[in-house]
């Protein structure tokens, strides 16, 4: 009985060392991520597909019917309901194909497309357009015509922010071009951030923006305007930059703009007779006003190239005018430069 007892003691003994033994294996299976058997036929989940550039690339697959790209009222119309799905930040994705492509319709779906995109984020194309390549905006299209676009749009938001924006674009020529579209709005607000703002650049920036200035305070007292910012818009070729302001003048006192034109520089062979013309519709008024201004030294040549001007448009007009001239040396000496 003895032995039995022993044979049952060691028995029960080595099963538990068993069942420990098993257990705690287990246990050790279940803390180890190396023993962990992978599961079959499972993967893992894959990022859901981005609808947007799904319906992209679908628009870009278009087909007709027999399998040939199709045709460009068809890629229009779903281009536009491409449009109206995207969000403003995938336009540039989309755009930037069509502004890099030289082909034609793909042009003109770049214009429907920045139309869009004008009308509903103004400033992000404004910035889009201007940073686009410049070997693009060699090309015939139209690079600063988008600037300008955006920015006028963004202006009808914020004209401040638009405006300075479009003076400090890195191209100085392409920042001329759009601030110049601006910035007359800006001196019917604020005339003193206007003039500020045209200053803050080279001359050829300064000179158009002045100009555009200057035509919108012309409207309120030409003379005034054209003293005022006329020797900063001065060209000494033809002062077309002016000519809003001088036509108004000219209508109100025609002898003090025409004194204040030939008082100014010419160059590059230009005369001074190529303002006045402009200036008026009235060229009797106008010869009459030179004639007053016997202290201009150049006044009989001017006066023969105006009565030049008129005798080829209107000679029986011009003649009558000069039968008129009181002083004979100058009437004569008209007649023989005109001869």
């Amino acid at each position: 009985m003895k032995n039995s007892g022993i044979s049952v003691f060691v028995i029960g003994l080595a099963l538990g060392l068993v069942v420990g033994v098993g257990a705690g294996a287990a246990l050790a299976l279940r803390a180890s991520p190396a023993a962990v058997v992978p599961s079959v036929g499972k993967s893992e989940p894959r990022p859901a597909a981005d609808p947007a550039r799904a319906a992209i690339a679908g628009w870009r697959g278009l087909r007709g019917a027999d399998g040939s790209p199709a045709d460009f009222a068809t890629r229009a119309d779903a281009f536009r309901a491409l449009l109206a799905r995207l969000d403003e930040a995938q336009f540039p994705g989309l755009l930037s194909p069509l502004a890099s492509s030289k082909d034609a319709t793909e042009q003109r779906l770049l214009r429907i497309g920045f139309d869009v995109w004008c009308a509903r984020a103004p400033e992000a194309a404004a910035r889009w357009a201007a940073a686009l390549p410049v070997a693009w905006s060699e090309r015939g299209f139209g690079w600063s015509d988008f600037c300008v676009q955006a920015a006028r749009a963004w202006a009808e938001r914020d004209l401040m922010a638009a405006t300075s924006w479009a003076c400090a674009l890195p191209d100085e020529e392409l920042a001329g071009t759009v601030a110049r579209a601006l910035i007359g709005r800006v001196a019917t607000q604020d005339e003193a951030r206007a003039l500020a703002l045209a200053g803050g650049r080279g001359k050829a920036f300064s000179r158009q923006l002045y100009a555009e200035i200057l035509t919108v305070l012309a409207k309120r007292d030409p003379a005034a305007a054209v003293r005022r910012l006329g020797p900063l818009v001065w060209n000494r070729q033809d002062g077309w930059d002016l000519m809003p302001g001088l036509t108004a003048w000219a209508k109100l006192d025609m002898d003090a703009a025409a004194a204040w034109v030939l008082a100014q520089p010419m160059s590059g062979g230009y005369s001074h007779s190529n303002v006045l013309w402009n200036m008026t519709k009235e060229p009797a008024a106008m010869l009459a006003a030179v004639v007053r201004q016997p202290d201009f030294k150049g006044r009989q040549q001017v006066l023969g190239s105006l009565f030049f001007d008129w005798g080829q448009d209107k000679p029986e007009a011009a003649v009558a005018w000069l039968r008129g001239v009181e002083d004979a040396d100058l009437r004569n000496a008209l007649v023989e430069q005109a001869a």
